[in-house]
């Protein structure tokens, strides 16, 4: 990828806090996964400066090499999740399995994620009417924050069972009141 023009962003770390077991494995229990962060074009790489306004600090005017800036109460880049400071390292669970139990209580993935992973990259990477793309869409939890955060989505997968999957939870986000926003399109691809 790199050699085609591809440009590496960043590595960033996800911590599980609680991982998978994993049977006939010797050795620690692999508790973190990376996530690689490419652009195609540098230039119109985009991210999302999200600040959260504190609105009872006072707005306060500082001096500074004879000019003049607004100290302002918004901080810099929080997790809106819980508040905290956004790092190259971040810590979730794995899955909820009341997730899918609406969709369909029968359907089982063996490698699922909840939507706070996606949500991350999603909010600070693309922006509303965007398209996201997920190469592995496997239960479609990339795509069900793409939608429910205004995007459209492109999903990727080969087991039709997980296409199926995906279609249910699409349908149930795109006709209810999670978003405001009209949803563009959903394409499925296997």
């Amino acid at each position: 990828m790199i050699s085609g023009g591809v440009k590496f962003i960043q590595e960033v770390k996800w911590g599980k806090s609680n991982p998978i077991p994993l049977s006939n494995f010797k050795g620690f229990q692999p508790s973190t996964e990376s996530i690689l962060i490419f652009a195609k074009d540098e230039k119109k790489f985009i991210w999302n400066d999200y600040r959260n306004l504190n609105l009872e600090d006072q707005i306060k005017l500082k001096q500074t090499n004879k000019i003049t800036h607004v100290d302002s109460p918004n901080k810099k880049m929080v997790n809106f999740l819980n508040d905290e400071k956004i790092n190259d390292f971040f810590k979730t669970s794995v899955f909820r399995k009341n997730e899918f139990k609406d969709i369909d209580p029968n359907y089982k993935h063996q490698a699922p994620q909840n939507e706070q992973i996606p949500l991350f990259f999603i909010l600070f990477f693309t922006k509303p009417g965007m398209k996201v793309c997920d190469l592995y869409g496997g239960s479609g939890t990339t795509g069900a924050a793409a939608l429910k955060n205004g995007r459209s989505t492109v999903m990727f997968d080969l087991d039709p069972v997980n296409i199926d999957f995906m279609e249910k939870r699409f349908k149930m986000i795109t006709e209810s009141n999670f978003t405001n926003q009209v949803v563009k399109e959903i394409i499925f691809f296997d």
